[in-house]
C-alpha cells in the first residue's frame, strides 16, 4: 500500500470518526429530541414534585413536563422555572408543540406561572382547530405566566399565544405573549376566543394576522377584558382591532388600551374592529389604523345596541379623524403628560396614572398607563423607559447604647438587605433583631446617598419558672428542666411561645408549650412513672410451649403486664405439672421471662372398677399381685434364716 494510500484512509478514519462525535454530541444535547409520546405524560407527571392537587399541585420545571400537561387536564399545575421550548421547532415532524387539549376535551385546571415564562414555543399546524399553548380551556384558573418569543400558526379558528379558546367562565390573570401568530379565523396575541370568561391586568406584544384578529383577543361573547393593554401589529381582512377583533353578546372592554398599528379590509378599529353587541368603558387607543370600509379611530363598527363610553382614540397617531360610537378623538398634547388627567374621564385615583417627563423612569410625557400592570412593560412598550438614577443607602441597626446588633434584619419595602441602591423616592425601613422590638422607620432618597442608623429598643422580660412533679403531686427534684432548647428550671423571656419539658429517671419525658404574654409564669409539668413491658413464656422440660398454664403476675392475670419498677411475684400452674413462684424484679428495661414446669410424678394406683365386664378381672389382679408378694416375703426370710 502506498504512503499515498495510506493518507488517504487515515483521513477518511479521522472523518468518520469526528462525524461519530458530533452526532453524539448533538444527540446528547437534545438537538436531535423529539417530544415525549403520549403513553409517556404519566410517568413524566409522576415524577414532578406534587400530586397535581389543588394544594399540592404539579411542579413543571421542563418541556417534557409541560408537554405531559396533557396527559391530565384536571390537574393543578405551577410553573418552577423558566423554560426554554426552543427545541419544540424540531417536535413532530415540524408540527412543534401539541396544544394542551385532548381533541376537544379542555383543560379544566388551573395554572400558575409563579412569574415565570415559556420562551420559543413553536406550533405550526395549519389544519388545526384550538392552537395555543392551551388549545381550549373550561373553568380553568391561568395566571403569572408569559409565553414568549411565539412563532404559531393555526387552523380555521381558535389560535391566541396563550390561550385558543377560553369559556366556561375560565379567568386569565396577569398574563402576557410576544411573537407571531397566525391563522384563518377568531386569532389573538393572548387568546383566541373568550366565552364568558375574563381577562384582566394582561397584555400582548404580539404580531396577529387572520379574519377577527386582535392584538389581545380575537373576539369575545359576553367575556370581559379589563385592565390590560395591547401592542405590535395587527392585520386581516374583517373585524380587526387593536386590542379585540370583534365583541358580540354583551361583551366588554373595560380600563384597556391599545398602541397597536391595525391594518385590513371592513370593520378595522384602533381598539375594537367591530363592536356588534357590546361595552367599551374608559378605554383608549394610539396606534395607526387603516382599511377600505367601516374604519375608526377607536372603533370601525359600533351596533345601535353596543355602547362606546368615557374612551377616546388619538386622532394624529391613528390617521383617523373620525370613530364609530361616542368615542372622543385628542390630539398628542390633550392625551399625554398631565394633560391627559384634564381631557380623559378616567379613574386615576387607583386605575391609571400619568406619567411625566419628570418621573424617574421616564424620558418624556406619556399617554396614561396602569396601575395595575407592570409599570416598566407599558413604558419599553411606549420606548420611554429610561432607567432611573440610583443612589446607596446604607441601614445600621444598633442598641439603645449605639451597639451595632449582629444578626438584624432590614428589608427596605419589602426587599431583604441593610444595602440597597435606590431611585429617588421615600421608603419604609423595617429592622428586628432577637430580643428587641421591630422598628419602622422612613427615609426619603433625594439625589444622594443616604446612610440611616436605626436604634432597636430592647423587648421586657419576664421571667418563668418550671417545676416537675408525679402524679402524687410529690415533687421530682433530680427531673432535669428544658426551656427552649436550654438545659434551667429559670429563665427570663419577651413575649412568645417557648418549648418546655421535664424528664427523670424512672419518668417518661413530657413536653408542653408555654406563652409569655406581659407577666412572670410559674408552671409545674407532671410527669408519670415510666412503664415496661413484661412477657411471659411458660415451656416444658423439653421447651415445648405450654400454651395452657395459669400464668398471675403480682395478682393479675395473662402472660403480658405493663408495670413499673419494681419488685412483683410470678405465680405458674397447669394440669399435671408441679405449680411454680418466682419473685421478678423489673429494674429500667421490659423483661421477658421463661418459666420451666416439671411434670408431677406417676403413682401406682389400686382401685376397683363398678363395670361388670371387667370385675372378676380386678379381682383376679389383686389376688396374684398380694400372692406374689406374700410368697416373695417368705422365700427372703427363708434365706435370712439359713
Amino acid at each position: 500500500m502506498t504512503y499515498a494510500n495510506k493518507k488517504a484512509i487515515l483521513k477518511f478514519g479521522i472523518i468518520m470518526i469526528l462525524g461519530v462525535v458530533l452526532a453524539s454530541a448533538a444527540m446528547s444535547a437534545g438537538v436531535l429530541a423529539d417530544a415525549p409520546t403520549d403513553s409517556e405524560y404519566s410517568d413524566i407527571l409522576n415524577n414532578t414534585t406534587g400530586d397535581g392537587s389543588s394544594s399540592n399541585p404539579h411542579v413543571v420545571t421542563t418541556l417534557d413536563e409541560l408537554q405531559a400537561v396533557q396527559g391530565d387536564l384536571s390537574s393543578h399545575y405551577v410553573l418552577g422555572n423558566n423554560i426554554d421550548a426552543s427545541e419544540t421547532e424540531t417536535w413532530n415532524s415540524g408540527a412543534g408543540f401539541t396544544p394542551i387539549v385532548n381533541d376537544t376535551d379542555p383543560f379544566s385546571g388551573s395554572f400558575d406561572g409563579q412569574g415565570y415564562s415559556v420562551d420559543g414555543l413553536y406550533i405550526n399546524r395549519p389544519n388545526t382547530d384550538y392552537v395555543g399553548l392551551f388549545g381550549k380551556v373550561s373553568s380553568s384558573d391561568i395566571k403569572n405566566i408569559g409565553v414568549t418569543n411565539l412563532d404559531m400558526q393555526g387552523g380555521d379558528t381558535f389560535v391566541g399565544g396563550l390561550v385558543g379558546l377560553s369559556e366556561g367562565g375560565a379567568r386569565i390573570t396577569n398574563s402576557y405573549s410576544s411573537g407571531n401568530l397566525s391563522g384563518e379565523m377568531s386569532v389573538g396575541g393572548l387568546v383566541g376566543v373568550d366565552i364568558n370568561g375574563t381577562i384582566t391586568k394582561s397584555y400582548s406584544h404580539s404580531n396577529v394576522s387572520g379574519h377577527r384578529a386582535g392584538g389581545l383577543v380575537g373576539s369575545t361573547e359576553n367575556g370581559t377584558i379589563e385592565k390590560s393593554y395591547s401592542t405590535g401589529e395587527v392585520s386581516g381582512n374583517q373585524s380587526v382591532g387593536g386590542i379585540i377583533g370583534a365583541i358580540e353578546e354583551a361583551g366588554t372592554v373595560v380600563d384597556s388600551y391599545s398602541l397597536s398599528s391595525v391594518t385590513g379590509d371592513d370593520y378595522i378599529g384602533g381598539l375594537v374592529g367591530a363592536n356588534f353587541d357590546g361595552t367599551v368603558v374608559d378605554s383608549y387607543s394610539l396606534g395607526v389604523v387603516s382599511g377600505d370600509t367601516f374604519v375608526g379611530g377607536l372603533v370601525g363598527y359600533n351596533s345601535d345596541a353596543s355602547t362606546v363610553v368615557d374612551s377616546y382614540w388619538n386622532i394624529e397617531t391613528s390617521t383617523q379623524s373620525t370613530s364609530d360610537g361616542s368615542a372622543t378623538g385628542l390630539t398628542i398634547p390633550e392625551m399625554t403628560g398631565s394633560a391627559a388627567e384634564t381631557n380623559m374621564n378616567l379613574e386615576f385615583t387607583s386605575v391609571w396614572s400619568t406619567v411625566l417627563a419628570s418621573d424617574a423612569d421616564s424620558s418624556a410625557n406619556l399617554y396614561p398607563i396602569l396601575e395595575s400592570v407592570d409599570r416598566q412593560s407599558q413604558l419599553d412598550s411606549a420606548e420611554v423607559y429610561e432607567p432611573p438614577t440610583r443612589y446607596t443607602v446604607d441601614i445600621i441597626v444598633e442598641d439603645s447604647e449605639g451597639t451595632e446588633i449582629s444578626g438584624a434584619t432590614v428589608d427596605i419595602d419589602g426587599t431583604d438587605g441593610a444595602n440597597q441602591d435606590l431611585p429617588n423616592g421615600t421608603y419604609t425601613i423595617t429592622a428586628s433583631a432577637e430580643s428587641y422590638e421591630t422598628l419602622n422607620q422612613d427615609v426619603t432618597v433625594d439625589g444622594a446617598a443616604e446612610t440611616v442608623t436605626v436604634t432597636l429598643s430592647e423587648k421586657p422580660t419576664y421571667t418563668v419558672d418550671v417545676s416537675a412533679e408525679d402524679a402524687e403531686g410529690n415533687p421530682i427534684d433530680n427531673a432535669t428542666i428544658m426551656i427552649d432548647g436550654t438545659e434551667t428550671s429559670t429563665s427570663d423571656l419577651t413575649d412568645g411561645e417557648y418549648n418546655i419539658s421535664a424528664d427523670a429517671t424512672g419518668y417518661d419525658l413530657v413536653s408542653a408549650t408555654v406563652v409569655v404574654d406581659g407577666s412572670s409564669d410559674s408552671i409545674s409539668l407532671t410527669i408519670s412513672e415510666t412503664e415496661y413491658d413484661v412477657e411471659i413464656i411458660v415451656e416444658d422440660g423439653d421447651g415445648n410451649v405450654l400454651d395452657s398454664a395459669n400464668v398471675t403476675f403480682d395478682g393479675t392475670d395473662g402472660l403480658t403486664h405493663n408495670v413499673k419498677d419494681g419488685d412483683y411475684k410470678l405465680n405458674v400452674t397447669s394440669d399435671n405439672y408441679l405449680d411454680t413462684t418466682q419473685n421478678v424484679t423489673v429494674d429500667g428495661a421490659d423483661e421477658t421471662l421463661t418459666v420451666t414446669l416439671s411434670e408431677e410424678e406417676e403413682a401406682v394406683i389400686v382401685s376397683e372398677s363398678s363395670s361388670e365386664e371387667y370385675g372378676g378381672m380386678s379381682t383376679l389382679v389383686s389376688a396374684s399381685v398380694v400372692a406374689f408378694f406374700v410368697l416373695f416375703s417368705v422365700m427372703v426370710l427363708l434365706l435370712v434364716k439359713d
